[in-house]
């Protein structure tokens, strides 16, 4: 699943394939959440471990995360910063705001598909009368 030759483009292209085939199956925003997650992780480990991201594959990377946010809405894909930890955490951010407006439409599957999804992924939410906190937790 590096990023950086073909194994990293069939990896996002399936990953698009796994993310309409989820929302088409009962709209199954956990899974199409999980697929998002698993893509921005393969991304950070392989900038961690010192791959440079090649432009095909950061295009092709953009493209699914804008074709991601055009289904869900749930990305701020303007305040995005590349190649940094704080991706991650808008992302993050992002997800527990979307969370949150799902609780206050009562939309209560959402936000616990949500909050299941984030908890998958090693990052714990608490409800506070200030709004929602969410911290990471060890696995």
């Amino acid at each position: 699943k590096a990023p950086n030759n073909v194994d990293g483009e069939i990896f996002l292209f399936d990953s698009v394939l796994r993310f309409n085939s989820l929302l088409d199956d009962d709209f199954n925003t956990a899974g199409a959440i999980g697929t998002l997650f698993e893509v921005i992780r393969t991304i950070n480990l392989a900038v961690a471990h010192g791959q440079a991201v090649t432009p095909v594959f950061f295009n092709n990377a953009m493209s699914f995360l804008k074709h991601c946010d055009t289904v869900l809405g749930i990305i701020d894909l303007e305040n995005l910063r590349t190649g940094t930890a704080e991706t991650g955490d808008t992302v993050i951010d992002e997800l527990v705001a979307a969370r949150e407006e799902a609780r206050k439409n009562r939309d209560f599957s959402a936000a616990d598909a949500i909050r299941d999804e984030l908890a998958s992924r090693g990052i714990a939410i608490e409800d506070t009368p200030q709004g929602a906190r969410w911290k990471r937790v060890l696995p």
